[in-house]
């Protein structure tokens, strides 16, 4: 493989990175904007607390300097409690939050809204979307975690994709490069050849 070739190559791989980034953080702008049609319920909330991983029963191996939202809102006379997902139901998070009598804990999975780190804290107020069907569907609403989890994968990907270009410039300047030193060494460094009849031959190889 040539330095053009590891070029283009490069430029591939690092295009189809942007692309996931991208992707990734439309797909979740398309989502948020359809839920906003779904969700015509409006609630008043609290955030209650923040756990970091490791603590509580939560997080583990790979799981390090996570942080998770806690946060509660009301509908009509149910509470909604909404914590990270614990399979472990003696985790003390299961214990300290736990479905009553109108209470319901709702869970999600992984990081809040894709963030690794919040940027809620304790005592903050939130406003709620639900689905007036099933309440426990919901979203915060100008969520901040899953604002900055889409403006930072668009940063990336828009980075990443900077880099694609790069890569494919420089492979433009080495092709023309090698084509510069091919016919240099056919015109002056090989006299004693025909380079008329080398020059086409040299140049299939390089195209």
């Amino acid at each position: 493989m040539n330095n053009q070739m590891g070029m283009l190559l490069s430029s591939g791989i690092f295009f189809l990175f942007a692309l996931v980034f991208l992707v990734t953080a439309e797909i979740n702008k398309r989502i948020t904007e359809k839920n906003k049609k779904l969700y015509q319920g409006k609630a008043q909330g609290e955030v209650l607390e923040i756990v970091k991983s490791g603590t509580q029963g939560i997080g583990g191996i790979g799981f390090n300097n996570r942080t998770y939202v806690v946060y509660k809102y009301t509908v009509g006379e149910n509470t909604y409690i909404v914590k990270p997902l614990v399979l472990n139901s003696n985790a003390p998070i299961n214990l300290k939050y736990a479905n009553s009598a109108h209470t319901f804990c709702v869970t999600y999975f992984g990081a809040h809204s894709g963030s690794r780190q919040t940027n809620y804290r304790a005592g903050e107020s939130i406003t709620v979307a639900y689905l007036p069907e099933t309440p426990s569907e919901h979203q915060i609403v100008d969520d901040k975690d899953k604002t900055f989890f889409c403006k930072g994968f668009r940063i990336a990907g828009f980075a990443i994709m900077s880099i694609a270009v790069i890569f494919l410039i420089v492979s433009f300047f080495i092709k023309n490069k090698q084509k510069h030193n091919i016919n240099y060494l056919l015109y002056h460094t090989l006299p004693k050849f025909p380079a008329v009849w080398l020059a086409p031959l040299a140049k299939f190889f390089i195209d």
